[in-house]
């Protein structure tokens, strides 16, 4: 009861803060341990009946787990636009981005479009979705129901999903046996700050991929596919889709990023570094 009594109290003097001074940055000061526009699950739960949430990820993972409320505007494809339909429902309100978690960059990088298209009363929730979901599951959707317990850790079991990891030596030399196909499904952006170029290996967004996935394609069944993301979180959301497949599948562990820190370089070779 002293929680939620709090709780409301806070709720109450955002919303009159906002009323007094017509936006909710000076609720959220930026200082040495919080980049300007990062807020976390206290200030977004002291805002949420005043903000537009916007999910930044995949279609694919938007359906499986979002935000209650939350309008799906992926990354690589919004455009400003998107942000004058959603400020025209209610200009107002905050607008709020997130994606899975802390140290995935998609809500940033929508922060910093945002931004540079003029917008204010802006937040990226970087704790992500998944803080989010463990700390008020009533307030998140799974397969657009209600979260109830344990639902999240039957689909996304630790284990198993180590257990089709492999690290980047190991990934290259199966990329490079007969009968795989690579498949990058990072965004274009992230492909272009650090290419990886292997033999048989496709560009595909998640959302493309997965349905090509369930239809049972020809492009991609009977085939041993070998996945790369940006940080090995966003390969997750295949892996329940892959094993309703059948198909033999396998990660790379820590996605391009591990792939940069192994001292790698585009092909797959130990980078010597520029020579003398």
């Amino acid at each position: 009861m002293v929680l939620e009594m709090w709780k409301r109290v806070l709720l109450a003097m955002a919303s009159l803060l906002f009323i007094v001074a017509g936006s909710f940055s000076a609720v959220f000061a930026s200082g040495p341990e919080r980049p300007a526009g990062y807020i976390g699950s206290v200030e977004l739960g002291q805002i949420l009946d005043h903000a537009h949430l916007v999910d930044c990820r995949s279609r694919l993972e938007y359906d499986v787990l979002h935000m209650k409320n939350a309008v799906h505007i992926p990354v690589a494809t919004m455009v400003r636009e998107d942000l004058e339909r959603l400020r025209a429902k209610d200009p107002a309100k905050a607008i709020v981005f997130y994606c899975n978690q802390e140290d995935f960059p998609k809500a940033m990088d929508a922060f910093v479009k945002a931004t540079k298209w003029g917008y204010g009363n802006i937040f990226v929730y970087r704790p992500g979705i998944f803080n989010w979901a463990k700390e008020h599951p009533e307030k998140v959707l799974f397969f657009g129901k209600i979260l109830t317990d344990g639902a999240l850790e039957q689909l996304f079991v630790k284990d198993h999903y180590l257990a089709k990891c492999l690290l980047p030596s190991q990934f290259v030399v199966a990329a490079r046996q007969s009968g795989t196909m690579v498949v990058d499904i990072r965004d274009m952006a992230e492909r272009h700050n650090f290419p990886i170029t292997l033999a048989n290996l496709k560009h595909s967004p998640i959302d493309r991929l997965a349905k090509l996935i369930k239809s049972g394609s020809r492009k991609v069944m009977g085939k041993k596919m070998l996945i790369i993301d940006s940080y090995g979180a966003q390969s997750q959301w295949l892996q329940h889709v892959f094993d309703e497949s059948g198909i033999d599948y396998a990660f790379l562990k820590g996605g391009g990023l591990a792939w940069r820190q192994a001292g790698l370089d585009r092909f797959g070779n130990h980078d010597q570094g520029p020579s003398r």
